[in-house]
């Protein structure tokens, strides 16, 4: 009954590690809500500032848009800049829909998926 099934999708850009680099990555999150449906969340961190888009039906953008400012509060208490940005969600997240998001300039494949 508390189960959310979501999805996450992770590229960053270490190089021998195999462990994620947290200053520099990007991942999408697809989390299915009971109460506002499937909601993706595009991120990008470098060093210590966060992009976040997150995307949504229509008739949620403007209630998760409204209640942002405690993510970003929660964000921000970590020392982190954030800018959180609400959006439409055009399209069903995958490994296709979400390749100029991870590599806007190239071709190159994503390295994780969760």
């Amino acid at each position: 009954e508390n189960e959310y099934p979501c999805k996450l999708i992770v590229k960053d850009k270490r190089k021998d590690s195999k462990k994620i680099d947290s200053t520099n990555i990007k991942m999408v999150i697809t989390i299915d809500t009971k109460n506002l449906g499937i909601v993706d969340g595009y991120m990008k961190v470098l060093e210590k500032k966060i992009d976040i888009d997150l995307k949504c039906e229509d008739k949620f953008v403007n209630i998760i848009d409204i209640t942002k400012n405690k993510l970003i509060s929660n964000i921000e208490a970590m020392g982190f800049l954030v800018d959180v940005r609400v959006s439409k969600k055009e399209e069903e997240v995958s490994l296709t829909t979400c390749r100029d998001f991870f590599n806007p300039d190239s071709g190159i494949s994503i390295d994780r998926m969760v």
